[in-house]
């Protein structure tokens, strides 16, 4: 019997004090399982406890790799302590500059994470803002009490925008005033969730265009601030909607190369196949600068 079966989702079972993320195969019976010396049963890891996530990490990082040099990209493996939300106010408080425009892409958020974005729009560090999370997270998070209707009442001040798209992708987009253009990619939602997590932060203008470009496609499909005229009520982002979006990105010249970069996003699939195949991304940048973290 399915989950679906019994009429409630995995959100319901965390609603009733269960802990999904600190479950380990070893919290089950293993009654059936291979003879031990054959395989070893999966050690039991311990879920971060709270007061160790904390704004800390997240200023401990920027530290570590800002300002970072342009064409330079820095990889990142971070423990359950940080927090993926707090890396913009983070970076804007280090550098003490202006991120003059800002886009996320996350499956997710939660309540800190929307008051580290009206931090910093509180303290005049962000000036466009441009949210984008999953259906899957607003479906379960509507409502008049909701984090929906927080992400509306704490960060709408006339230069944001929210979108609601089916994606699980991750990005964030940081246009500096000073000139600089992070991009930052990776596994990690803006919400914490106690797991080790990695990110790639780049410096590099054609980079950021490229994404921008169909971010912002699709943020004028399935945007839902109207112009100050109340909520926009669009139709669900379906499958095919998106592709057919992503489908009109070509070719790229990146800044001050000599070469041209190929990105190629997968066409509408054939009648009767419903997986998508992509072909190579192939990133024109060699520097292998900044540092690791």
């Amino acid at each position: 019997m399915a989950v679906s079966d019994l009429g409630f989702d995995l959100e319901d079972i965390e609603d009733l004090g269960i802990d999904l993320e600190g479950l380990a195969a070893c919290d089950f019976d293993d009654k059936g399982a291979l003879e031990p010396q054959a395989y070893l049963q999966p050690a039991r890891t311990k879920v971060v406890h709270p007061r160790y996530v904390s704004h800390d990490s997240a200023q401990k990082l920027v530290r570590a790799i800002f300002p970072l040099a342009a064409s330079a990209r820095a990889h990142v493996v971070v423990p359950g302590t940080f927090i993926y939300g707090d890396l913009a106010e983070a970076i804007a408080v280090h550098l003490d500059e202006k991120i003059a425009c800002l886009w996320v892409m996350s499956l997710s958020l939660n309540m800190a994470n929307i008051e580290s974005l009206k931090n910093i729009q509180a303290g005049d560090y962000v000036g466009d803002t441009h949210l984008m999370l999953s259906d899957y997270w607003y479906a379960h998070n509507r409502g008049h009490d909701g984090l929906v209707q927080a992400v509306y009442d704490e960060l709408d001040n006339g230069r944001f925008q929210f979108s609601v798209v089916r994606t699980h992708g991750k990005v964030t987009l940081m246009e500096m005033d000073g000139g600089a253009s992070y991009v930052i990619t990776g596994s990690a939602n803006l919400r914490s969730t106690s797991t080790i997590e990695n990110f790639v932060v780049e410096n590099d203008a054609g980079l950021l265009d490229w994404y921008k470009t169909w971010l912002t496609d699709l943020e004028s499909q399935f945007f839902t601030v109207n112009g100050g005229n109340g909520i926009h009520a669009q139709r669900c982002a379906r499958k095919g909607d998106q592709w057919q979006i992503l489908d009109n990105i070509g070719e790229l010249t990146m800044q001050g190369k000599g070469r041209p970069m190929r990105v190629e996003i997968a066409a509408q699939p054939q009648p009767g196949r419903g997986d998508h195949n992509s072909s190579a991304d192939l990133h024109p940048s060699d520097t292998a600068g900044g540092r690791n973290a």
